[in-house]
């Protein structure tokens, strides 16, 4: 029982400081243009933020969050979600375009 009041707290700090760095999946895709990646696009932001890439706004076109180690979990997770929705729209983009 010590295990899972253990797991359960780590759960709940972890989604506390996502909350307060904010998701990067979230914020590349509210955001999204016709130019903007978008495909995995909140995990390639938190990668290039923690190899310490300078600017990688001008792509994703949203700032990465403050701690990029702790939200990329949480952003492979929705990335994967909204994986069909993303690729359908960059297929719409790439025909119509």
């Amino acid at each position: 029982m010590k295990i899972t009041i253990r797991a359960f707290k780590c759960l709940l700090i972890s989604l506390l400081l996502m909350s307060v760095t904010g998701c990067a999946t979230y914020r590349t895709i509210s955001t999204a243009d016709l130019d903007s990646a978008k495909v995995f696009s909140g995990t390639r932001l938190d990668i290039r933020a923690m190899c310490g890439e300078v600017e990688p706004t001008r792509e994703f076109k949203a700032a990465p969050p403050l701690y990029p180690v702790i939200d990329i979990p949480f952003s492979v997770a929705m990335d994967v979600v909204l994986l069909p929705l993303t690729i359908s729209a960059v297929l719409y983009e790439f025909i119509f375009k």
